[in-house]
């Protein structure tokens, strides 16, 4: 955990490449603070910057660093300000899911993703996104409460299933229980499938959940979300191979999302044979070989298609 002592040791071995576990940890003998002080990890920080930066011996440096409760990275945000990139790696202990992301990066974009499952060899890509975060069913199997949507992270288009439990609530105050998705945001498409759905949830608890334990950031689920809510209080399943890409507006309209195109192709590819769009998503009069693409323009016309 000395500083000084990796100093040297990198100017005896002459490494390419070096990593620190954890910044915070280390010291440097000429500052009196303790370890994991602001003073020590930011100069312990520079003086591996320096290093990294030497114009005459330029490295690569990985610095891990500990994260507090809240998800974010311990100590000042100077130390990110530091570094060229900063990557963070996310997963609950008992679940396999761990994603990779990166939200800073000087040498390109911040926006893709890493997906690693959590084994006994330790963490090993998952190369088919798409089969890990939806269920494999027998073909024309249907069960309700589930409902499939298309997400893009970064420059990956991800098929991921979403999966609802509606049951009778005998509180004055039913749950509103999404670990995928903010408990704020689970309120509104509730609220939004009532008022302009008309169906009716003031006495039902509400649970939602990604299969794989993906987390949803993206709008273009809001209608699988409620979808699959919808389903689930109807009990009328969903045929596994239909899809819904949509932002859902307080209004009950279906909105646009980015890359429609690029979604439909590639679930064409993949052998779906139906998604559920808004309307005039796609420009052009673009074909495809499998999918029967169908434009609406709210929420009320997909229930109707759908369920009733």
């Amino acid at each position: 955990t000395s500083m000084d002592n990796v100093i040297k040791s990198i100017s005896e071995i002459d490494p390419d490449f070096i990593i620190i576990d954890s910044i915070q940890a280390f010291t440097l003998d000429e500052f009196e603070s303790k370890a994991g002080s602001p003073v020590q990890t930011i100069e312990c920080a520079n003086a591996l910057v320096d290093i990294a930066k030497n114009q005459n011996r330029a490295r690569a440096i990985i610095m891990v660093g500990h994260m507090t409760k809240a998800n974010e990275m311990a100590g000042l945000r100077t130390l990110e300000h530091l570094v060229d990139t900063v990557l963070y790696l996310e997963g609950e202990s008992d679940e396999e899911l761990r994603m990779l992301m990166a939200t800073k990066n000087r040498f390109g974009r911040t926006g893709e993703i890493g997906l690693f499952s959590m084994e006994e060899d330790g963490m090993l890509p998952i190369d088919n996104p798409s089969e890990f975060f939806i269920t494999q069913r027998e073909h024309g199997d249907m069960v309700s409460g589930s409902a499939l949507s298309m997400i893009k992270e970064g420059s990956r288009l991800i098929v991921v299933e979403i999966e609802s439990l509606i049951s009778h609530s005998f509180t004055p105050y039913p749950s509103r229980v999404g670990d995928c998705l903010r408990k704020d945001q689970l309120s509104t498409l509730i609220s939004i499938l009532e008022q302009r759905g008309n169906i009716r949830l003031y006495d039902k608890n509400v649970v939602i959940k990604a299969t794989g334990g993906l987390r949803l950031r993206e709008q273009s689920v809001n209608l699988a979300i409620i979808m699959s809510i919808a389903s689930s209080v109807y009990n009328r399943g969903i045929p596994s191979d239909t899809i819904f890409i949509s932002e859902v507006g307080l209004t009950g309209e279906l909105k646009n999302v980015p890359s429609m195109g690029a979604r439909i192709r590639e679930l064409d590819r993949m052998g779906f044979k139906k998604a559920y769009i808004p309307k005039g998503s796609l420009k052009g009069n673009e074909e495809f070989d499998n999918i029967q693409v169908i434009e609406l323009r709210t929420l009320q016309e997909v229930i109707n298609h759908v369920l009733r």
